[in-house]
C-alpha cells in the first residue's frame, strides 16, 4: 500500500481547495506509476494513502513550495525502472499543477522503495470507561 506525504507551504493561495484536488488526483497517478506484476505489487486507488503536512516555521525547505514523498514496497520490477516511474508521476503532477495552479516555485517527487510489512488492526471498545488490567 503506497503512502504519499504531501508537504506544502501553508501560505499558498487557495491551499485547502488545492489539497482536496490533489487528494482526488494523486491515488490514480500513483497507481499508474507504481503498479507492477509482482505478488502484492498490483493495487487500486483505494489502497493509496495521502497525508498532508504544512511546512512549519522551523522547517528547512530549501525553497520548495510543495513536495511529494511516495513510500511503496520494494519489488524487483519497480526497482529496475524506478527513475522512469518517478518521472512519470512527476510529469502527471506537473501537468495538473500547470492546469490548476496548486503551487508556484519549486517542488519535487521522491519515490522511495522500502522493504515493508503491513498488518491491519481493529480495536473494539466495550465500554466508554473501560480500564486496562494492570497486573
Amino acid at each position: 500500500m503506497p503512502h504519499v506525504i504531501v508537504r506544502y507551504d501553508p501560505s499558498l493561495n487557495n491551499i485547502e481547495t488545492h489539497l482536496h484536488n490533489i487528494a482526488l488526483m494523486l491515488p490514480r497517478e500513483v497507481v499508474k506509476a507504481l503498479s507492477c506484476q509482482n505478488e502484492g505489487g498490483s493495487f487500486t486507488e483505494d489502497d493509496v494513502e495521502v497525508e498532508f503536512s504544512p511546512f512549519g516555521n522551523s522547517d528547512k525547505t530549501n525553497g520548495f513550495s510543495m513536495t511529494f514523498q511516495v513510500d511503496a514496497n520494494d519489488y524487483p520490477s519497480r526497482r529496475i525502472n524506478l527513475t522512469e516511474r518517478n518521472d512519470r508521476l512527476a510529469q502527471a503532477i506537473h501537468r495538473q499543477n500547470e492546469r490548476l495552479g496548486w503551487f508556484t516555485g519549486r517542488g519535487y517527487v521522491w519515490t522511495r522503495l522500502l522493504p515493508a510489512a503491513f498488518t491491519t488492526l481493529q480495536a473494539q471498545c466495550t465500554s466508554k470507561n473501560s480500564k486496562v488490567d494492570q497486573k
